[in-house]
């Protein structure tokens, strides 16, 4: 899940390539919700497979990364390895809303999505041992995740304006990003080579996960979304930054320029 983010987050920009990618896409008017929609969508489909390779933008279905280090509340170390998500491109666009003269957009996506990875983990707490026995936590193997209908929410602010080349882009405010999640279906977790204390646990914390994903995902779901959100960030400003808005947005957008 730790890159879901990053490929939800750039679609939004992924209709502007100054390339034979931009032929495929329609220009909008910047109040046409629908037609924003629905090029976005189309872009999330046709990226899934080829990616944009003049934009440094690979296929995003499947994904992969090599390694993320997280700390799980100062209680566990995680590091996951040679990671596969499968399923964004059959990401849905619920919602966009792009307001011109306030500088800001939001976009609502849906995905259910599926992971696999190696992972390494080391921590304890004395909580642990309220729920699964044992207060220390060690293991080493491979995890499988799966989320379905997972709500992410973008919210951005940015600046429209002139460059000396004439040309009118949209550069965003990266410290003032936001985005929310809300898991709406269910989420399953396999994972083996365990261990609480020195038992092997992997059916105890598959089940232990599967039967409270949702508050799982409440407690710790915003720590794998931050990981992510910062690669995301970059992109954003790959694109926003390099391509002018004439090549996705319809209409004279003069009035928007920043003085």
């Amino acid at each position: 899940m730790l890159v879901l983010t990053k490929c939800l987050l750039f679609v939004l920009g992924l209709r502007i390539g100054e390339s034979a990618f931009v032929d495929t896409l329609h220009k909008c008017d910047v109040n046409d919700k629908a037609c924003l929609s629905k090029v976005i969508q189309g872009v999330i489909v046709s990226i899934g497979k080829t990616g944009i390779p003049e934009y440094d933008i690979p296929a995003i279905d499947p994904l992969h990364v090599d390694s993320l280090n997280i700390n799980l509340l100062n209680i566990m170390d995680l590091k996951v390895s040679d990671v596969t998500v499968k399923g964004l491109k059959n990401c849905v666009v619920n919602d966009v809303l792009l307001d011109m003269k306030k500088g800001h957009v939001t976009l609502t996506v849906v995905c259910d999505v599926s992971v696999k990875a190696k992972y390494e983990i080391t921590g304890g707490s004395p909580s642990l041992k309220e729920i699964f026995g044992g207060s220390s936590v060690r293991g080493n193997g491979n995890a499988k995740l799966k989320a379905e209908k997972l709500l992410v929410k973008f919210d951005y602010r940015f600046d429209t304006v002139r460059r000396e080349d004439g040309e009118v882009y949209i550069e965003c405010k990266k410290d003032l990003a936001k985005y929310s999640y809300n898991l709406l279906g269910g989420s399953k977790l396999a994972i083996d080579k365990i261990y609480i204390g020195d038992v092997e646990s992997s059916d105890l914390v598959v089940n232990y996960f599967n039967s409270n994903s949702q508050g799982i995902w409440k407690e710790f779901g915003k720590i794998f979304l931050d990981e992510a959100m910062e690669i995301a960030h970059d992109l954003i400003h790959r694109f926003f930054g390099s391509v002018p808005t004439k090549n996705y947005l319809d209409g004279d957008l003069s009035q928007y320029i920043k003085q």
